[in-house]
């Protein structure tokens, strides 16, 4: 399993457009095709020689800290690949100079927030009523994992 940065849309559709997350976020299917890619981000996919597991979304927060959003296709979920997912970023991020990680989680994703704080993220913030998710607004939680061991 490797990480590559991508700019194909094509993978890129295909990942976000049938992650349950980004169904939800959208409050409806979004078919490939009609999908805008953002380009302001970068794009890391999960895969190996056979499969697509996923993508990161990510873009520089700050010189140190890199923002990144995972998004693992629901037939791998509760599977080894998240976890080594996020092992192949730190990687990625420490060899760029990144010595943090930033995320932000909807509260109704349990099964994220669950997740991350099972690779060590730690909570360092929430936003009251910071997104609109599935048609409502909801609160959103702050995540950062050190990478650099201080």
């Amino acid at each position: 399993m490797f990480l590559e940065e991508t700019k194909d849309e094509e993978s890129i559709k295909h990942v976000m457009c049938n992650t349950m997350i980004f169904k939800l976020a959208n409050d409806q299917d979004i078919e490939p095709h009609e999908y805008k890619v953002d380009w302001s981000s970068k794009y890391l996919l999960l895969q190996d020689y056979e499969r697509i597991y996923g993508l990161f979304r990510i873009r520089e927060f700050s010189k140190i800290t890199l923002e990144a959003h995972i998004y693992i296709l629901p037939e791998y979920w509760g599977k080894p690949v998240g976890v080594k997912a996020v092992k192949k970023l730190e990687k990625y991020a420490r060899s760029r100079g990144y010595r943090n990680i930033f995320t932000t989680v909807p509260i109704t994703c349990v099964q994220v927030l669950q997740f991350l704080q099972k690779v060590n993220c730690k909570v360092c913030g929430k936003i009251d009523k910071g997104i609109i998710f599935n048609n409502e607004l909801v609160d959103v939680i702050l995540f950062n994992k050190n990478i650099c061991g201080v």
